[in-house]
């Protein structure tokens, strides 16, 4: 802080075994320190994970239900806004002092705005990310991820990613709304502004199911999370893409039941 600097911690709840109280003493414990902000993860481990942690059954039958997590964090959240700490995405808060602040945390920020910031990864494993001329189009690609085979890429020709996905307009909405919800709301104006066209049209069955379940509040300027609806993130983004992987589901099966066919034709 003498030198101008700030600092940021993450911690993570839900952890096995873990009360409520050890949790907020967690976030206590960050205020009295002085960071600046502290990011609050959920701990996700649960059976059929893959990791070793996943195949512990104590541990796994140590972890808070549902209802219970979605009670922690709400708690925590509520401790942390009556500490001096503003939210300011899904998982970061940062001292109110700092909302309008030069020295606030912008990285993630502008990294939610894929219709304004392009990325630009460097290392193994490294993403980058640019948008197309058209403004409704990306690229995305990702390094080669051993150093040694990204040292290697490097004397060649670019490009030299090893993995990439082109965004067509139907997954450039998806991603600027995952991003969007990362930011905890979704502006309708920018949206349109973007896009051309409206959100709530475009998404009218998912928004509705949505709210039926207490995840989204929708008024005429945008579409934000609830808090309950922060901790089940991911289940928002999932109801929102259904349709577009379904659509490519099915596209996927019909060119291998059309290639089958023909294979088994010419035999």
């Amino acid at each position: 802080h003498s030198r101008n600097m700030t600092v940021s911690g993450d911690l993570l709840f839900n952890l096995p075994g873990q009360s409520i109280a050890e949790m907020l003493a967690d976030i206590a414990i960050g205020n009295q320190m002085g960071f600046d902000q502290l990011c609050l993860y959920h701990l996700v481990l649960f059976r059929g994970l893959g990791t070793a942690w996943s195949r512990d059954a104590e541990l796994v039958r140590s972890l808070p239900d549902n209802d219970a997590a979605v009670a922690n964090w709400q708690a925590l959240r509520n401790a942390m806004i009556q500490q001096g700490f503003y939210q300011s995405t899904l998982t970061n808060f940062e001292r109110s002092a700092l909302e309008n602040d030069s020295r606030h945390y912008i990285y993630e920020t502008c990294s939610f705005e894929p219709g304004s910031h392009d990325m630009l990864g460097f290392g193994p494993s490294a993403i980058s990310y640019s948008l197309r001329a058209n403004g409704h189009t990306a690229l995305k690609t990702m390094n080669p991820e051993s150093s040694v085979e990204y040292m290697q890429a490097l004397k060649k020709p670019l490009p030299f990613w090893s993995r990439y996905f082109e965004f067509d307009l139907e997954s450039f909405r998806l991603l600027y709304l995952a991003r969007q919800l990362s930011k905890l709301t979704i502006p309708r104006d920018a949206y349109r502004t973007l896009l051309g066209s409206d959100v709530l049209s475009d998404y009218a069955e998912e928004w509705k199911a949505l709210s039926r379940q207490n995840l989204i509040e929708i008024d005429g300027a945008c579409i934000r999370l609830t808090a309950h609806g922060m901790f089940f993130s991911d289940t928002v983004a999932s109801v929102l893409s259904h349709r577009h992987h379904t659509a490519r589901l099915e596209r996927s099966t019909a060119s291998r039941q059309f290639l089958e066919g023909n294979q088994s034709g010419h035999m």
